[in-house]
């Protein structure tokens, strides 16, 4: 075939479409990456803040956390969905280094937003392991003050799948250092001796022993759901361990507030330091 007949063959092809560009980018849309970065700054900035500030008057502790180390906790943990934020996870991250050594306990994990940034400072300080206590079941996410017009808990929450979220959540920065008991915390609460084992398949193996240094309550906030989980827990944290009643100024239902107020009056004899911080009592045991 000669040059004129393979032109004409070609020829009869239709022409291809032009090669597609990106079209040009909108100047009045901000570009996601300089988005991004700001944000990152903006991290960083608040975790600079945070570190340079003085929390509370309690002599001795961990090392700060540099910002860079502050600002990669609270990304990680705020990518998981769930309420802990602002203000109270800096003063988690405060409180946690200034805890004994011994037993991170959370009543109430959910998906694992809150056990997230505990496990990591456990980890991080060497405090101790983390032991997360949770039915996961959808009857027991019944907080008897829904608002109006909102379903009851129940009707709009998948409890397994909230169980299984968490341990997807949990799995990469757990560690070995981390664990969780499915039950009402009342029933962990009498498994819950020096030399407990727990072992689970996500999990492994963990050893726990039997004395808490730090207790987040974040249960049922029905009153006499949040007056159990305080009798089966505080009784096992430790001199100058610490003790967070989450929801304690929680615009509705009072559950938690009675309960820790009770608490603030029974146990005076045994309280060093209490304070409220992004909603949440922390309280700190005398050290003898």
């Amino acid at each position: 075939m000669n040059g004129v007949a393979l032109w004409r063959r070609l020829a009869d092809f239709p022409a291809a479409p032009p090669p597609a560009f990106p079209a040009a980018a909108d100047p009045a849309q901000p570009d996601p990456a300089m988005v991004e970065e700001l944000a990152y700054r903006d991290r960083l900035a608040r975790a600079t803040e945070a570190s340079a500030t003085c929390w509370f008057d309690v002599p001795g502790g961990r090392p700060v956390l540099a910002p860079i180390e502050r600002a990669g906790i609270t990304r990680l943990v705020e990518s998981i969905s769930g309420s802990t934020a602002g203000d109270k996870i800096d003063a988690m991250i405060e409180t946690m280094a200034h805890a004994p050594d011994g037993d991170v306990v959370e009543i109430g994990a959910w998906r694992g937003r809150s056990a997230a940034l505990l496990v990591l400072l456990a980890r991080h300080w060497n405090i101790g392991k983390v032991l997360c206590v949770d039915p996961w079941l959808a009857a027991a996410c019944d907080q008897g003050s829904e608002p109006a017009g909102r379903p009851a808990a129940p009707e709009r929450m998948d409890a397994d799948w909230a169980h299984r979220i968490f341990q997807i959540n949990l799995a990469p920065i757990a560690g070995g250092a981390l664990n969780f008991i499915r039950a009402p915390s009342s029933v962990a609460a009498q498994a819950y001796v020096p030399g407990l084992v727990v072992e689970t398949e996500a999990f492994g193996r963990t050893a726990y022993e039997g004395a808490i240094a730090y207790l987040h309550v974040d249960g049922n906030h029905a009153y006499e759901q949040a007056l159990i989980d305080a009798r089966a827990w505080t009784p096992h944290v430790k001199p100058g361990g610490w003790i967070v009643f989450d929801d304690y100024a929680r615009p509705s239902g009072d559950g938690p507030r009675r309960v820790g107020d009770e608490f603030l009056v029974a146990e005076a004899h045994r309280i060093s330091l209490s304070f409220v911080i992004g909603a949440a009592l922390f309280v700190r045991l005398k050290t003898a």
